[in-house]
């Protein structure tokens, strides 16, 4: 069973946040027994790297456990690759590639230089980690004026709209603004159809996610996080595994209501219940 673990769900196994020292040795044991294969992406190491700004010696930690208890030989393609990807085989008629690839060295060498706490790599990696906060903090502020704008404009429209009717108006224009961006749109629509563009686990979870986090920023009138953005890609990577893992409570919401996902989105409760660890 392959599962794909947010940064928040490793942190808290990381702290033992609602996770026994046992039922974490047992976790363990299930990864290294083959009953779950843990699965990396660049999200879960980039965002590591990002917390050495205020908390060197727990991101170090974090990234010892991802390397230990996920493994760094393999990872999930980056997000847009892992969809372009999808979208160029679907409009083609071509065999989807697989979802991963192996590591690629320069990332590798990075975290083991990290793992190593050499002081070189870690002023580098802080010194990035502020670059990427500051652009994080200026798109956060653009995202809130849009959301602000969006819920003006769509809100009156779709107040009494539920999500299942949202979702099936808003696929399409979704699946054309990103198949278009790659370039295959008109292939898709004409010799594939928008009901197996769904059914791809890549596009679905994209036009899923997306649509259920805009009814519930917009229409619903939840709150929207600075993280966001992030969770969008940690739903994407999640659609090359059987379970998703994320102690992100507004995330399962936004996800667990959305038709042809791939992955079954629980917390790490919902995991060790379902291995019969707790």
């Amino acid at each position: 069973m392959d599962v794909y673990f947010d940064t928040n769900a490793l942190s808290h196994l990381l702290a033992r946040h609602g996770v026994s020292d046992r039922e974490f040795e047992l976790l363990r044991a299930a990864a290294k027994d083959g009953a779950i294969t843990p699965k990396l992406s660049f999200v879960n190491i980039d965002e590591a790297i990002a917390a050495l700004l205020n908390h060197e010696a727990l991101a170090l930690d974090l990234l010892r456990l991802i390397a230990d208890f996920v493994g760094l030989g393999t990872m999930i393609k980056p997000p847009d690759q892992l969809l372009t990807d999808d979208l160029i085989a679907l409009a083609f008629g071509d065999p989807r590639r697989p979802p991963e690839i192996q590591t690629p060295p320069a990332i590798r060498q990075h975290v083991d230089g990290l793992l190593r706490a050499d002081a070189e790599e870690i002023a580098e990696f802080t010194k990035a980690a502020a670059e990427t906060r500051d652009q994080i903090d200026g798109l956060w502020a653009g995202l809130r004026r849009a959301r602000d704008q969006a819920r003006a404009e769509l809100g009156p429209r779709y107040k009494a709209e539920r999500f299942g009717e949202y979702w099936r108006e808003a696929a399409p224009w979704l699946l054309e603004a990103y198949a278009d961006h790659v370039g295959v749109w008109r292939l898709c629509r004409d010799e594939v159809g928008v009901d197996r563009l769904l059914e791809c686990p890549s596009v679905g979870m994209m036009v899923g996610a997306n649509a259920s986090m805009i009814h519930s920023r917009v229409v619903e009138g939840r709150a929207a996080k600075q993280g966001d953005s992030r969770d969008q890609q940690h739903a994407l990577m999640a659609s090359a595994a059987d379970v998703f893992v994320t102690d992100d409570g507004d995330l399962r919401y936004v996800l667990q209501r959305v038709p042809l996902i791939a992955p079954a989105v629980v917390d790490l409760g919902g995991l060790l219940g379902g291995l019969g660890i707790r």
